[in-house]
């Protein structure tokens, strides 16, 4: 009986659990792949090894880097998963329009990391990853 009751409460949980669905890509750092890139300095491909996934290993870069998307629904919640890859140490700052939603996230070199965070109800949304040490800010993926 005890079997039965925790599958029960496991299959319940995994019923309400909320799924990411993604309304929109960037592959920072893939021309052709970055629809929402507004400011950046380039794009860049890091050659050193710690990343098979060709998608990390490219990125937007810059003292800030900002992407602009429209057509959300002010009525829904939505969520930012990023992804990072470093040569170098560096410091970043996550931001909607001046809204810190990240205050510091640090990557070593060869170092993959992924947040999530929840963003602000605006539309346009304004997404933005600024340097606060190392040589400069570098993205690599941003789902919403």
């Amino acid at each position: 009986m005890r079997t039965t009751a925790a599958a029960m409460v496991l299959i319940a949980t995994l019923a309400n659990a909320q799924t990411f669905q993604r309304v929109a890509y960037d592959d920072a750092g893939a021309p052709d792949s970055q629809p929402h890139l507004a400011t950046s300095d380039g794009d860049w491909r890091f050659e050193n090894p710690g990343a098979d996934n060709e998608a990390l290993r490219t990125c937007a870069f810059g003292e800030r880097i900002e992407f602009t998307y429209s057509g959300l629904n002010s009525q829904a919640r939505y969520r930012a998963r990023l992804r990072f890859f470093s040569d170098g140490s560096r410091e970043l700052r996550v931001k909607a329009g001046e809204t810190v939603l990240l205050p510091s996230i640090k990557i070593a070199a060869g170092q993959v990391l992924e947040r999530e965070v929840d963003l602000p109800a605006v539309n346009p949304l304004t997404l933005g990853v600024e340097k606060v040490a190392g040589p400069n800010a570098a993205v690599s993926e941003v789902e919403i």
